[in-house]
């Protein structure tokens, strides 16, 4: 296991972002996992010379990145040092992050939401950055006609905001938001007692994995690119977070909390609308609206970790979810 450190100005807030990548694989690992491990090496290399020649502030916390053999290395260091975990804020890992997404039946860049039980309010963080970055590099008809309205010919820009490698593909950015899986280094980090919030990027399907065809013919610049610079926001993002951006790190998480309990209330909804046995629905949807405010109130609990001004908006928005969880019910 191998750390670097790009050192925050104030470390002692015991909020250490962590990136991870693994280097123990196949001799031809090109995507799992020396993508991961090199993605983490440029965004090392990048953040510092920003930081160096003034172009960016240095980061108020910590951003560590660690170079392990999967799994079993955090493992280690985590039992070596039974108190490091407290000492950090969030995860994230890049696994196989470099694929050609025209290859093998059209991967897609998975991306984890949290599991229910770590929720936090780094998840909007998360899924705010993925979005950007997919909407700006997906060519929509909409866009372009409204573009083409304003005097740009239509199809002369492919995408709103491009972020494009010119030895890479010009494949638009195929990337999801999906529910939590473990197997790879995030898995660390979010188990008990660590209980730091960990996520990871993963493509899939990959066919290639774990065979002499995981080469460098199978990864395109550009994705990788793209994969590279979201982590790297995502990492400066929670670097950086003052009392000034909570406000914003507070209305993601709660607008998004509502849309996510009614995506729970439509379940419990179509359970009862669809099941003959309906108590056992009505039961059951019950269980799905108290799951998801229970999942809600840990995401707006960790805006207190923000500081005073997270804290202090943290009752208000409890006590607004109690109020949708009593009207759901």
């Amino acid at each position: 296991m191998v750390e670097a450190y790009i050192r925050g100005s104030e470390p002692d807030l015991g909020q250490d972002i962590i990136l991870t990548g693994h280097m123990q694989e196949e001799k031809t690992s090109a995507n799992d996992d020396a993508s991961g491990t090199a993605s983490l090496l440029e965004i090392g290399r990048a953040l510092t010379k920003l930081i160096n020649e003034g172009n960016i502030p240095r980061p108020r916390r910590n951003i560590r990145l660690w170079w392990v053999t999967a799994i079993s290395s955090q493992r280690q260091y985590f039992a070596d040092n039974p108190n490091a975990h407290h000492q950090m804020w969030v995860n994230v890992n890049n696994d196989m992050v470099g694929a050609n997404q025209a290859q093998d039946v059209m991967r897609v860049q998975n991306v984890t939401r949290l599991p229910a039980s770590r929720f936090h309010f780094f998840n909007d963080v998360v899924e705010s950055v993925v979005e950007y970055m997919v909407e700006s590099n997906t060519s929509q008809l909409a866009q372009a006609q409204a573009g083409a309205q304003t005097g740009i010919a239509l199809g002369t820009d492919l995408y709103t905001k491009p972020h494009l490698s010119h030895l890479g593909t010009r494949h638009r950015y195929n990337a999801s938001m999906i529910f939590f899986h473990n197997n790879t280094d995030h898995m660390t980090f979010n188990e008990a007692p660590i209980e730091v919030p960990g996520v990871t990027f993963t493509n899939w399907p990959d066919r290639f994995i774990h065979s002499s065809d995981d080469d460098l013919w199978n990864v395109d610049r550009t994705q990788f690119g793209r994969n590279i610079l979201s982590t790297a926001l995502m990492a400066w993002i929670m670097a950086t977070a003052d009392d000034a951006a909570t406000p914003a790190f507070a209305a993601e998480t709660f607008g998004r909390g509502a849309q996510r309990m009614g995506e729970n209330l439509t379940l419990a909804l179509s359970w009862l609308a669809t099941e003959s046995d309906k108590a056992g629905a009505y039961h059951r949807g019950v269980q799905q609206v108290r799951y998801a405010a229970a999942r809600e109130r840990l995401a707006i609990n960790s805006l207190g970790e923000l500081g005073p001004a997270g804290a202090e908006l943290v009752p208000q928005f409890l006590e607004a979810v109690d109020q949708r969880e009593s009207r759901m019910l």
